[in-house]
């Protein structure tokens, strides 16, 4: 009888371990499970501000054309033009991720006029921006008067853009 009880009580001792076992694997778990949470947490949070940046950088990007395209107003700034993005700095699929679409539509369209506007009145045929315009600001029919009226004329475009930008975000 004795060595029954015995026997019982190493079964009971075993079965505890057991169970204690158990439960320590079960709370080592539960705490690799939050902690893979909280990763994975910090893992979109730090892909989201990356986000906010590089939306961030296109809109300072498109101020920056508009700053330069202002300054054709006064006199000739090149140095102004050549510092700018001629092209938008994501493919569509990336601006997708950090825009709606109909705000990618309106950086598309902004970029388009801002190409259109430098292919006409200020790119070479090699591409350079030209640092020689004919004329003079003055006169409207001249190759410096029409880069002027153009630069007045894109302006409001641009700013009507930026704007719905900006009350949509």
């Amino acid at each position: 009888m004795e060595m029954f009880y015995f026997l019982l009580m190493l079964c009971a001792g075993q079965i505890l371990i057991i169970f204690l076992l158990m439960w320590k694997v079960r709370r080592l778990t539960i705490a690799l499970q939050k902690a893979k949470l909280i990763e994975e947490k910090e893992a979109d949070l730090a892909q989201h501000r990356l986000y906010q940046e590089e939306a961030a950088y296109v809109m300072t990007l498109m101020y920056e054309i508009r700053s330069a395209v202002a300054k054709q107003e006064q006199a000739l700034h090149r140095r102004a033009l050549e510092r700018t993005q001629r092209a938008l700095p994501f493919s569509k699929k990336k601006l997708r991720l950090l825009f709606t679409e109909e705000e990618v539509h309106t950086i598309q369209t902004f970029w388009q006029h801002y190409e259109t506007y430098l292919r006409k009145h200020w790119l070479t045929e090699k591409g350079k921006i030209k640092s020689v315009f004919r004329g003079a600001p003055h006169l409207p029919n001249s190759e410096y008067g029409q880069m002027v009226i153009a630069s007045k004329n894109i302006l409001p475009i641009f700013d009507e853009l930026l704007s719905n930008l900006n009350s949509s975000s």
